[in-house]
């Protein structure tokens, strides 16, 4: 034992190390203790009481208890950075009444209870950065009403709740970039009416409510950059009349409303650059007259106004770059100010016309950029013999002009708004072509085009009052009716459509009937001869149909034969026999069908002909000869035999 005096010191100090005795690591003075990287797992307690600043950063403390700082009374500063605390127990401060400064940034906190820093009346400076805090409980603050900074960057926030800040009335700055928030609640920072800084930055905010920012009159610096802001409200900014720097670049703004600055009389740098904005409101500038510094680079503007030639004259620094500037008459105005005084009169670089990509606009005559016109409506109606047909498409055309060319948008009667980029049921092409595909009901009423560009708009309307609808056969059937020894045939054929549609009827001798007032075709003294192939067509200016009905007048089964071809017969004696058919009623009905067909397709396009009030190509001449007794069938169109066709070749009409 006597001889490893040195293996017991050493056992020793692994011993002192372990419970915490860090004096020798540490190196102090009466008023500090530098603990820095010294592997320590808690808080040393053979430090110096006397002590006013503590750091223990860059070490692998888990946990923070009361009883870890009670001997060190007079700590006005800790640094904790760096660590891997998890769990600050309740009223771990509670004897550090003195202390001004904590930093706990880099350790593993998930959440800030109310009783964690019970005691801290006197802190100012909190830090919680990059930790995994995900929620604050309402109150956590109100023991600490000296705060001036708070420092909750890089953490898991996704909502700011209007009770998380309570008790901060003299907080300066708030700092809750690099989080997940997605949504700010309303009056959320009424609480914290003496906040100077705000920053928001690298978040999920997707637009700005005019709630939001309410009770924060003395800000003045917002930081909303790197952010997915799309949408901002009017009147989001009036609360903060104090603003002197507004960023918001780095989002997906397009517009800006009008008079969103106009509160802002302290604003001096504001930057939107890196968006997507088209339009930016100058004239709310003009009122602003402490602005120096302007970002509108890296958007999708394209043209700008005369008088914004006199507002950003008067900003001393301002970046409009890379944006996609159209060099046409639209900037005449803009350009016949230029003189070559100012650095941003170079930073316009043409993207449009052809002509002009690559130039800048300094360097084009004011008289090549041409003269713009204000939009014109030519003409907006139905396309020429397009029939308005329930089901089918409407072709409509709204031909504009103007200089520059202007947008189309159409306006249903819905109250659906169709433009060149939309697509589905209504489309509209660059042309001024328009299809509503499936018409109904809802496509009937007032249709309105409106021709826009930067220098004007128009609007012409269309009327449609009615859709036509197709032809359709509902009913085709017959009867035989006996009255003493004479037999009469009655045929009832309805069709349904808008119009009501023309109905006629083919005979099987090819003679074509209409119907009489009855609606229904009566044949006298019916004999063998009539049996055969009947067919009712329906037509109308929506379309046309046809069905046919097969009647046999000299055996007692009805039979149904293909393509909607039914045969009727006279009632039987022996209505349980198996059915029969003469064989010269079959090559009849066989024949007939074919013949039929065909003289169909001849009257239903002479009929259309007639319909059509046009000039159009001669109408087939149809010659059809058919004998139903000898079922010899012969078939002439325009000089051409078609006999040999067979009846498949001629479908029903849809």
């Amino acid at each position: 034992m006597g001889k490893n005096p040195p293996v017991v010191l050493m056992f020793l100090l692994v011993i002192f190390k372990m419970l915490g005795t860090a004096e020798g690591a540490c190196s102090c003075t009466p008023s500090t203790c530098d603990c820095y990287g010294q592997g320590l797992t808690s808080v040393p307690q053979d430090l110096p009481t006397t002590i006013t600043e503590l750091d223990l950063t860059e070490n692998q403390i888990t946990t923070l208890s009361q009883s870890d700082f009670s001997r060190y009374r007079d700590l006005e500063t800790i640094e904790l950075d760096n660590n891997r605390i998890s769990t600050i127990n309740s009223q771990a401060f509670y004897s550090l009444s003195n202390l001004v400064t904590l930093y706990l940034s880099e350790n593993r906190l998930t959440s800030l209870r109310s009783d964690m820093f019970v005691g801290l009346e006197k802190l100012q400076d909190v830090n919680f950065y990059t930790n995994y805090i995900d929620d604050i409980q309402a109150g956590t603050f109100n023991t600490t009403p000296q705060l001036r900074i708070l420092e909750l960057g890089d953490n898991r926030l996704t909502t700011i709740r209007s009770d998380m800040f309570t008790g901060l009335g003299k907080l300066q700055e708030l700092n809750v970039n690099i989080n997940n928030i997605t949504n700010i609640q309303a009056g959320t920072f009424i609480s914290t009416p003496q906040l100077g800084t705000l920053a928001l930055h690298d978040n999920k905010l997707t637009n700005l409510r005019s709630d939001m920012f309410t009770g924060l009159g003395n800000l003045q610096r917002l930081l909303l950059y790197n952010n997915d802001i799309s949408d901002i409200q009017t009147g989001t900014f009036n609360p903060t009349p104090q603003l002197i720097n507004l960023f918001l670049y780095n989002n997906r703004i397009q517009s800006i409303p009008p008079n969103l600055l106009a509160n802002l009389q302290q604003l001096r740098y504001l930057r939107f650059d890196y968006n997507n904005i088209t339009t930016f409101p100058f004239q709310d500038l003009s009122k602003l007259q402490t602005i120096s510094r302007l970002s509108l680079n890296n958007n999708q503007m394209s043209t700008l106004p005369s008088a914004a030639y006199d507002i950003l004259s008067s900003i001393s620094n301002v970046d409009i770059d890379n944006n996609p500037w159209q060099c046409d008459c639209r900037m005449t105005p803009f350009r016949l100010k230029m003189n070559g005084s100012y650095p941003f009169e170079n930073q316009i670089t043409c993207s449009q016309p052809s002509n002009f990509s690559g130039q800048n606009l300094i360097d084009i005559h004011p008289d090549d950029l041409g003269i713009c016109e204000e939009p014109s409506i030519a003409r907006f109606q139905r396309v020429a013999n397009n029939p308005l047909v329930q089901g089918k498409p409407i072709y409509l055309v709204c031909e504009v002009s103007g200089i520059p060319t202007p947008s189309i948008t159409v306006t249903l009667p819905s109250g659906l708004n169709a433009t060149v980029v939309s697509d589905g049921r209504v489309t509209v092409d660059e042309n001024g072509n328009i299809i509503i595909r499936d018409a109904t009901s809802l496509d009937v009423g007032l249709y309105t085009c409106i021709a826009t560009s930067p220098v004007g708009s128009t609007s012409a309307g269309l009327s449609i009052d009615v859709l036509d609808v197709e032809p359709r056969i509902v009913k085709f059937d017959s009867s035989v009716n006996t009255l003493g020894q004479r037999k009469s045939l009655s045929l009832v054929c309805e069709a349904s459509g808008s119009p009501p549609p023309d109905i006629t009827v083919i005979l099987p001798s090819g003679l074509v009937t209409t119907l009489d007032v009855h609606g229904a075709v009566t044949i006298t003294d019916v004999t063998a001869a009539d049996s055969g192939l009947y067919v009712c067509i329906a037509v109308n200016v929506a379309g046309s149909t046809f069905s046919t009905l097969a009647v046999d007048l000299q055996t007692v089964q009805t039979t149904v034969l293909p393509s909607l071809t039914t045969i009727v017969t006279t009632p039987s004696k022996q209505p349980k026999s198996a059915p029969t058919f003469s064989q010269s009623v079959l090559l009849g009905a066989i024949f007939g069908s074919i013949a039929g067909t065909l003289i169909i397709v001849a009257i239903i396009l002479t009929i259309w002909c007639k319909r059509n009030n046009q000039s159009p190509p001669k109408c087939p001449d149809f010659s059809v000869l058919f004998n139903n007794q000898t079922q010899k069938l012969t078939v002439l169109t325009n000089e051409y035999d078609l006999t040999h066709l067979k009846a498949s070749s001629v479908n029903k009409s849809e």
